[in-house]
């Protein structure tokens, strides 16, 4: 009987999110479990209508926000007493903000807070509320952070992205903590380079370029490519680049 594998992704519904989301669907005997912020959504609708399921693979849509202290628990509930799940093989710590708009000395406080806030201790309570599915997982179980060569201190570039650069600092720690502190589980933070999203073309725009470097397809193939590979030998506990380009913590 073929093993089937469950992953569940954070922000799915568009950008870097939904691209994985694509992917791992297509794919035979997956169940792929969407976070979303707003299950109402126009672009929730979508995925359910229009994405393709490989052979025995399912699509299940839980309400995760980042933002909040609850809704991770709520979703491991509804998922294991609805839908069975009883374990998670891999889960892609995706949803997250970033606004690039100020240096140090002028950035608003409430601007840092609310970084912080969603991308890193909304990654922190994912990662508590889905430990235990992870634990039970037979299968090499990753927990996959989305982080940013912002978040880099060693690499750090002179950009206006002080409350986003510090979250990402701040949850390249908090990943590396749970590598530490897990021997079982194979976690890293993985930098999907500066990627044509709404959210990385703002920032090209910001920094005057007409867009972001890297095709969502390109990011998410490397991306895919990291996470198939991973071991606790060559990625946990590493800084990952999804082209393999070194980055420094």
């Amino acid at each position: 009987m073929t093993q089937n594998t469950t992953v569940l992704i954070t922000g799915a519904n568009r950008g870097i999110g939904h691209g994985l989301l694509n992917v791992y669907l297509a794919r035979p005997n997956t169940t792929v479990i969407a976070g979303v912020r707003n299950p109402g959504h126009a672009t929730v609708q979508s995925l359910k209508d229009n994405t393709h399921c490989g052979e025995g693979s399912q699509l299940i849509v839980v309400k995760i926000d980042n933002t909040s202290e609850t809704d991770a628990k709520a979703a491991v509930d509804i998922l294991t007493s609805e839908y069975h799940i009883t374990q998670l093989d891999i889960v892609i710590a995706n949803a997250g903000i970033a606004r690039y708009d100020h240096k140090a000395a002028a950035v608003p406080i409430s601007e840092v807070i609310d970084h912080f806030k969603t991308n890193t201790i909304g990654t922190l309570v994912l990662f508590q509320a889905v430990e235990p599915l992870l634990k039970a997982s037979t299968a090499s179980p990753r927990f996959v952070v989305l982080s940013s060569s912002l978040g880099s201190i060693g690499d750090m570039v002179v950009e206006k992205s002080t409350a986003y650069g510090s979250s990402k600092a701040a949850l390249n720690f908090i990943t590396k903590k749970i590598h530490a502190e897990n021997e079982y589980l194979i976690s890293f933070p993985l930098h999907p380079g500066w990627v044509q999203t709404d959210m990385g073309n703002r920032g090209a725009h910001n920094a005057g370029m007409e867009k972001a470097d890297v095709p969502v397809d390109e990011s998410v193939k490397g991306l895919m490519d990291k996470i198939d590979r991973a071991t606790r030998e060559n990625s946990s506990g590493k800084f990952v680049t999804y082209d393999d380009s070194p980055l420094a913590w």
